[in-house]
């Protein structure tokens, strides 16, 4: 049976208690590894560029791991994991943040350091291929065609000069675009661009799977089945269908919401 190619969306990784971590950015250390795991062991793991194509995979699903926002974090906890595993990833980064810290989400306890331009660089030698994830984390889908191309210019002018390439990726801050940013990101040179839980859109809205930090193995083999799409969670199939998995896949945090 052949299936789509799914791609997954992590942010921070480490621990971070539920009362701190309102947007649920953090994936404690210990289940990414198991999350890895299981992908190494069940799924058929492949470089971003490989999953642009768009061609579905005999076999095991196949799995793309992404992470947005180029959170240092993930260069000190997830870059060991996905090393000895020989997991390929991805990390978008928003350039005005570069070396700083996450300002956009409500003030946080724990730490939203963003990588700086030479970790970027180190990234890169590790296996993290670094792409954009636009300027300065503005929302495309509600943001002018003006704002949008200026922001996507300052990543791609950015990102070159530290990379020594120009980047061929864009994931939308906050995991949203309009068909007007889906048209300019187009115009600008980039092959593909991402979403995040947004019904698929052609090469430039590209859905990703999100996850949580309660999504234990249960949830997370649903979600990398290749079965698991924005489209068919909106159907009526897929909303009975995910109103009876939930409460026996999600293993829900004190005060996680509990929607899938």
């Amino acid at each position: 049976m052949r299936s789509r190619v799914t791609v997954l969306t992590y942010h921070a990784i480490g621990e971070c208690p539920a009362g701190d971590d309102p947007a649920e950015l953090f994936m404690p250390l210990r289940l990414f590894e198991s999350h890895m795991r299981f992908l190494a062991r069940w799924r058929k793991v492949i470089p971003l560029e490989a999953a642009v194509t768009g061609a579905s995979h005999a076999g095991r699903p196949a799995v793309a791991v992404t992470f947005d926002d180029g959170y240092r974090s993930v260069m000190e906890h997830a870059a060991p994991t996905l090393s000895r595993l020989s997991i390929p990833a991805t990390v978008f980064v928003p350039t005005r943040w570069i070396g700083l810290h996450n300002t956009w989400d409500q003030p946080y306890a724990c730490p939203l350091d963003i990588l700086g331009a030479e970790e970027l660089v180190e990234a890169e030698k590790t296996g993290i291929r670094v792409e954009s994830h636009g300027h300065a984390h503005i929302d495309y889908e509600t943001s002018s065609a003006e704002e949008v191309r200026h922001d996507i210019r300052q990543s791609l002018e950015q990102l070159t000069e530290i990379l020594g390439r120009r980047p061929g990726f864009l994931a939308y801050p906050f995991g949203r675009s309009s068909p007007e940013a889906r048209r300019i990101v187009a115009e600008e040179g980039l092959s593909a661009a991402f979403s995040i839980s947004r019904p698929a859109a052609g090469p430039y809205g590209i859905e990703r799977v999100g996850l949580r930090p309660g999504h234990g193995l249960g949830v997370f083999a649903l979600k990398t089945s290749g079965r698991w799409n924005a489209s068919w969670r909106q159907s009526s199939v897929g909303s009975a269908a995910a109103a009876v998995l939930r409460p026996v896949l999600l293993r829900r945090r004190p005060g996680e919401p509990s929607d899938p």
